[in-house]
């Protein structure tokens, strides 16, 4: 059976191999292809399959299961083909800001969330740096640590910092920044998560589902950077550490084992929570969280976390994954609706009669 790969962008050849060895494993054919590779009219798709003689060139038939980067817009034609003709195993799950007051609504992750304004206008702005006297912003739709800055107070003047740019503003400068953000950033309080060294860090706890459809904690890992004095996102430049290492490089092993204990009881039962409040399956779930006077912020939940790290790991998850979700979808019932069943019921009466009728006549003829 082929499993479709959907990639917007190449990502490293490697770890297209990987994906196919370990769905190979599972008695599956990978086939990789971009949404130019979809023959929307024959419902096939023309992409690359992996051998031991290489890759080759095949055309299949739409895949039942698509290993997919998640569409952010909704509305693209590609998305409601695919969603109408396959299983997507990947979901856009929204904005920072929406996931985070569906959080809030369901009184999940209480006590992780970073204080926040509401709307961002000149009055609230200021308010919170007379309280924190740092704000970090952030646009709404954004991964990679891109079009993040920070607004800092010191003494009666105000700082703008973006990354390693800083740069003292007016008021006039203020009010514009105001409104260039009021609608697709948010504005937070600045977590000082950094090491002895000001460097900035986060801490990534990826979680995945295995070939019985239940959550593990695949990875969990401190990220820091060496090139940004705002974010700790590596793809800037950094380095990456295992959490329980990191903590007790930081605080010590007793103040680091308690540290990583409060990490786990945060996060006990999250991802199966969490899932429950959408309509569609999920898959996979990475929390990159922040630490501040020994306590635990998050900073956000990603959708489609990579598997840099563990890529063999997160390859062979995801493929026993995949063969879970075709055994459900092989062993799915049809259900029917009640006027469904009405229909088919009057079709076999009416069959029935006709039936009655051809076997009266031939009980003439015999006779």
């Amino acid at each position: 059976m082929y499993v479709g790969y959907l990639r917007f962008k190449s990502d490293s050849v490697q770890t297209r191999k990987l994906n196919a060895i370990a769905h190979s494993y599972h008695g599956m054919n990978l086939i990789v292809f971009e949404i130019k590779d979809i023959d929307f009219e024959n419902k096939t798709v023309t992409g690359k399959c992996y051998s031991e003689k290489g890759w080759k060139t095949k055309t299949v038939p739409l895949p039942k299961i698509i290993n997919n980067m998640p569409f952010i817009k909704a509305n693209s034609k590609a998305y409601n083909f695919l969603e109408q003709n396959s299983k997507l195993m990947f979901h856009y799950f929204g904005g920072k800001l929406h996931v985070e007051n569906l959080l809030k609504k369901n009184n999940l992750l209480n006590g992780l969330y970073i204080p926040s304004i509401d709307e961002i206008t000149e009055e609230n702005v200021l308010d919170m740096l007379s309280k924190h006297n740092k704000i970090l912003f952030k646009p709404i739709n954004s991964t990679m640590g891109r079009g993040i800055f920070a607004l800092e107070k010191e003494n009666d003047e105000l700082k703008y910092i973006e990354q390693k740019k800083v740069r003292k503003i007016n008021k006039e400068e203020l009010l514009q920044l105001i409104d260039k953000t009021k609608s697709n950033y948010i504005a937070q309080k600045y977590l000082n998560s950094k090491t002895e060294k000001g460097l900035p860090f986060d801490i990534r706890v990826h979680f995945e589902k295995n070939g019985k459809g239940k959550w593990v904690r695949v990875q969990t890992y401190a990220r820091v950077s060496t090139n940004n004095n705002l974010v700790s996102n590596i793809a800037k430049g950094g380095s990456v550490i295992r959490t329980g290492l990191f903590l007790k490089s930081m605080y010590g092993e007793e103040k680091g084992d308690e540290l990583l204990q409060k990490l786990k009881n945060h996060l006990e039962g999250f991802p199966e929570a969490f899932e429950k409040l959408y309509d569609f399956d999920i898959g996979t779930i990475a929390l990159d969280l922040g630490l501040d006077n020994n306590n635990f912020f998050l900073f956000e939940i990603n959708s489609f976390p990579g598997g840099t790290f563990a890529r063999g790991e997160v390859a062979m998850l995801r493929a026993a994954y995949t063969k879970h979700l075709i055994k459900k979808e092989n062993n799915k019932i049809e259900l029917k609706t009640r006027d469904q069943l009405l229909n088919e019921n009057d079709k076999l009466r009416s069959e029935i009669e006709t039936l009655k009728k051809e076997i009266s006549i031939i009980k003439k003829d015999n006779s």
